[in-house]
């Protein structure tokens, strides 16, 4: 058994956590208005789409680690005023790419269906590059570890540049969390749950899960989340940081 500090640990020692949310526009989602649109939004709020049911499952736990609740969201891979767009603000608005609570995740990608048009090609390394930077800044200024969630189909088409800004984040105060929407062929996408083999990864902190094969809040807060608590460990233990720990809470 291997006891490494909790959320609320980190918490406690005042290491807030920042979600980062990025979701894909492009148009293997298909069109919203079609029945088979991985984006298509229900009237029902009891009916949630995969990425409404992704952003609420994860959403709901990490932001009771931060204290402003302001968490930036990000889209790619559609039309902005007929410009295809690989990393827009869901607000919209260059002045602030933070909504509130994961409340405001949910709210922000229900209204942007409306307003853009699903495109292609779906790039990512732009997304991830913008990420990263925020990340530093929020852990320079403020302490704050920073999560990316990435939501996505299988249609990636720079995964392997993606793949390479990961391993260059090793001693950065962040993690990757890919969730994959649809039933799409994710290969390449699963290769991330293997890369801390190589060289260049110094530490455990990007991981990847197929929605369809949970589809159930909880055991995707299980399976998502369980391995968080180590990747913050890793980068906090290597700045000669440890907190004190609830000996009551264990992640094996």
């Amino acid at each position: 058994i291997i006891q490494i500090p909790t959320f609320s640990d980190y918490f406690k020692s005042r290491i807030q956590i920042k979600l980062m949310t990025a979701i894909d526009f492009s148009d293997n989602n298909e069109v919203p208005k079609s029945k088979t649109s991985l984006h298509q939004i229900s009237d029902d709020q009891n009916s949630l789409n995969h990425y409404q049911k992704c952003i609420y499952s994860i959403g709901s736990v990490l932001a009771k680690y931060n204290k402003d609740g302001m968490f930036p969201v990000f889209g790619f891979g559609a039309k902005i005023n007929d410009r295809l767009n690989h990393c827009f603000p869901l607000t919209l608005t260059s002045d602030s790419q933070c909504v509130n609570g994961h409340q405001g995740i949910l709210d922000a990608y229900k209204k942007l269906i409306g307003e853009v048009t699903l495109s292609s090609p779906p790039y990512l390394s732009l997304v991830l590059e913008e990420a990263v930077a925020l990340a530093l800044r929020n852990y320079q200024n403020h302490g704050i570890y920073s999560v990316l969630l990435v939501l996505a189909t299988s249609m990636i088409c720079d995964m392997k540049r993606a793949i390479e800004i990961i391993g260059e984040c090793s001693s950065k105060p962040i993690s990757f969390i890919f969730i994959g929407i649809g039933d799409g062929d994710f290969t390449e996408m699963e290769k991330l749950n293997s890369v801390e083999s190589q060289s260049n990864f110094k530490r455990d902190l990007v991981q990847f899960v197929k929605y369809n094969e949970i589809d159930d809040y909880k055991k995707l807060q299980r399976k998502v989340l369980a391995r968080l608590p180590k990747h913050i460990h890793e980068f906090c233990a290597s700045r000669g940081f440890v907190p004190s720990m609830n000996k009551n809470e264990l992640f094996y």
